[in-house]
């Protein structure tokens, strides 16, 4: 089945995400402004 294919990606893929999404937090709770966390991280 399709979906069984593409499970692994998409599961990483998410997680991925989650990551940068917390590193920009973190940044952005140390002092970095929103737009340079966008343009280093490319996710808000």
């Amino acid at each position: 089945m399709l979906k069984q294919k593409v499970e692994p990606q998409v599961i990483e893929l998410a997680l991925q995400k989650v990551n940068s999404e917390s590193e920009v937090r973190q940044a952005i709770q140390g002092g970095m402004k929103a737009m340079q966390a966008w343009e280093k991280y490319g996710v808000l």
